[in-house]
């Protein structure tokens, strides 16, 4: 090869190096100029649909005083039959007696029930199931009208409501639907801390069988007491009733369901407040008397807890409250700065926390103002005996959980009953109650508020569109009231997504 041959390839081989390096150059340009098509990938799912399951709910039972012979022997007797109103989807519905253990009346004058449902074999449609029981309270020791759903039993449950200080009387309703027997346990929070039960060695529910404590038995002279209960074996309803007495006159009774397990958010709906300017308003820091509506509120865990309570109206007002509440301490906030109405009251917390709020219904207030609906069009309810008596009445509002798509909602016989929607989500919400020979409601709730609407007494209402949603029913006559909070129709046998992997 000649020296000339040899300088041209060389020659050739650089300009060959920077001509390569000039054209990456421009499609390395050209890459980050031009998009180019895009491929995002979706993680492969599937939605299962459960086999349809049985269902099954426990109903209370119906109001007890607390008798005593010369032996000093407790007893319970029934204060007459609570009124029960069921409804489901199938046409094989079941109702069973539970047998009654501490409650020495006949069952002539009602008994705590079982109802139930079974499954379609092969269906994976869920059958729906609800019950709601109703009682006026009568006599010496009882006055006032209390409501309850009938409800899932289950191992672990909180009651927020009740007191033991004199005159307030509160009892345990424990109420085993299986066949296995149960060994419950209750662990007791007031506003001084936990309380050192003196017996604590578990109480035995037999069975298809109710068992009924006193709350005094367990912590005495409590005013604001939260009860953890906890059983092994066969799943349990508590239930508790409280009926209060000032100065031998009854002054209210409630019977009051589990609320939601602790969480960082906490929300009651229906929160009726009635002549709530004539209440004591003299304690601007914890609410210590029961003449006065408050918020419970409990922080279960280690960790004090940084509150804020929120009271959301009808209309869209709110006002706050902010605190911070040491652990395993009850407080009770005051609604000092919060006017008559319907409210939802929301609890958000740094930790933890359980809530319940409760309503008093004053002698001094006469008749119920019209609450603001949004229905279209609204039914107007007509009224029911109120069983108001001269002590008034109150109402305890357990926290709500998040309810399915569906759901069943029988009204029973009360004074002016109304059903109130909070939406917590960030999109619009259209709800439909509807009703055999009635026109159908339509609600829309807007994200973050609320609505309520007057439903009509004894009548049987399938609710639909109301994922996600929190609500609750309401009755309130003169110087009489109670409320519920509604419960999902089935939420175990919603829809599942699963992703393999």
């Amino acid at each position: 090869m000649s020296k000339k041959t040899s300088v041209l390839r060389a020659s050739l081989t650089g300009v060959g190096g920077v001509l390569g390096a000039s054209i990456a150059a421009v499609v390395v340009g050209v890459l980050v100029l031009v998009p180019l098509p895009q491929y995002l990938g979706t993680a492969p799912s599937l939605e299962l649909n459960p086999v349809a399951s049985a269902q099954r709910r426990v109903c209370p039972g119906p109001l007890v005083q607390v008798s005593s012979d010369k032996t000093a022997t407790v007893s319970y007797l029934s204060n007459g039959p609570a009124e029960l109103i069921t409804d489901s989807t199938s046409s094989s519905a079941l109702s069973s007696p539970l047998q009654m253990v501490d409650n020495k009346a006949p069952a002539s004058l009602g008994t705590p029930t079982v109802i139930s449902i079974p499954a379609d074999k092969g269906s994976t449609t869920q059958p729906m199931l609800a019950g709601t029981q109703s009682q006026v309270g009568m006599g010496e020791a009882l006055a006032g009208l209390a409501v309850a759903a009938c409800a899932d039993s289950t191992n672990d449950m909180w009651l927020v409501a009740g007191a033991t200080n004199v005159g307030r009387t509160s009892l345990v309703m424990l109420s085993n639907p299986t066949d296995v027997a149960s060994t419950v346990k209750l662990e007791i929070y007031g506003e001084n801390g936990v309380v050192e039960a003196v017996k604590n060695d578990g109480i035995l529910v037999a069975p298809k069988s109710q068992r009924i404590v006193s709350l005094a038995g367990y912590a005495r002279d409590v005013v604001a007491p939260v009860v953890h209960v906890t059983s092994v074996g066969g799943q349990i309803l508590a239930s508790l009733q409280q009926n209060v007495t000032r100065t031998l006159v009854p002054s209210g009774v409630e019977l009051v369901n589990p609320g939601a397990a602790p969480n960082t958010v906490q929300v009651m709906t229906g929160v009726y407040l009635q002549g709530h300017a004539n209440q004591a308003a003299s304690e601007n820091g914890a609410v210590l008397s029961d003449l006065e509506s408050a918020v419970r509120v409990l922080a279960p865990g280690p960790v004090d807890a940084d509150v804020t309570i929120t009271f959301l109206s009808a209309t869209g007002e709110t006002s706050e409250i902010k605190s911070t509440i040491a652990a395993k301490k009850v407080l009770q906030f005051p609604m000092a700065s919060v006017k008559d109405g319907t409210y939802t009251v929301i609890v958000k917390s740094s930790q933890p926390v359980l809530a319940a709020a409760r309503a008093v219904y004053d002698t001094a207030v006469s008749g119920v103002q019209a609450p603001v609906s949004t229905a279209s069009p609204a039914p107007t309810a007509a009224p029911a005996p109120s069983g108001a008596t001269a002590g008034g009445d109150f109402a305890w509002f357990a926290s709500g959980t998040f309810l399915t798509n569906s759901m069943l909602l029988p009204v029973p016989s009360v004074p002016n009953p109304t059903v109130s929607f909070y939406n917590p989500t960030d999109h619009e919400v259209k709800v439909t109650l509807s009703a055999r020979n009635e026109q159908d409601v339509i609600l829309t709730i807007d994200a973050g508020k609320m609505v309520l609407t007057p439903v009509k007494q004894s009548t049987r209402y399938t609710v639909k569109g109301t994922l996600g949603l929190l609500g609750g029913l309401t009755a309130v006559g003169s110087a009489t009231g109670s409320a519920m909070a509604l419960n999902p129709a089935n939420a175990l046998g919603s829809a599942v997504l699963v992703f393999p992997r």
